[in-house]
């Protein structure tokens, strides 16, 4: 009797062999709110592949990726995970739609709107200038840009007026 049992259990074993084989490797978890603009944590076992829409997710060495959402992401979007085992699988995510508080400001001049090639480039020099200060600097926004390019930081020492923030109580 002890030998029919040995052998009913091994015959149960090859039966569900496959069934057990063909279980995906690592399941695929999704943490996060699918709303618009919004992120969403994945993971897939390391080596998986994934893509969102078609296009492709870094996915880490651990397996871990994101998913972000664009302000506009459509009702649906899908994603395609090819996991490290040959195995593929696809999940259409229902995205939730965001009610967005838009704030529009009306009257701006149109140059503010639409800037002409000069007021780009003073941009774009400003913003070199900016990036290539010392860290823990600043410039003082009472000044004419000249003066700003020519003297060094304020100091209190220099003269210089350095706006500060303050409660109405206190003044």
């Amino acid at each position: 009797m002890r030998t029919g049992g040995a052998a009913l259990i091994a015959a149960m074993l090859l039966v569900a062999e496959p069934a057990l084989s063909a279980r995906p490797a690592a399941a695929l978890a999704l943490e996060g709110k699918l709303t618009q603009g919004s992120l969403v944590l994945g993971m897939a076992e390391p080596g998986a592949r994934a893509r969102i829409d078609g296009k492709a997710v870094r996915v880490g060495p651990d397996g871990g990726f994101l998913i972000a959402l664009g302000h506009d992401a459509p009702p649906e979007v899908t994603l395609e995970v090819d996991h490290a085992d040959g195995s593929a699988e696809v999940r259409a995510l229902a995205v939730e739609r965001r009610q967005w508080d838009i704030q529009r400001i009306e009257g701006l001049p149109e140059r503010m709107v639409t800037p002409k090639a000069e007021d780009i480039q003073r941009i774009r020099d400003d913003n070199r200038s900016t990036a290539s200060r010392a860290p823990g600097t600043t410039a003082s926004i009472s000044r004419p840009r000249s003066e700003l390019r020519s003297r060094p930081p304020p100091t209190a020492s220099s003269g210089w007026s350095i706006p500060t923030c303050s409660s109405p109580a206190s003044r």
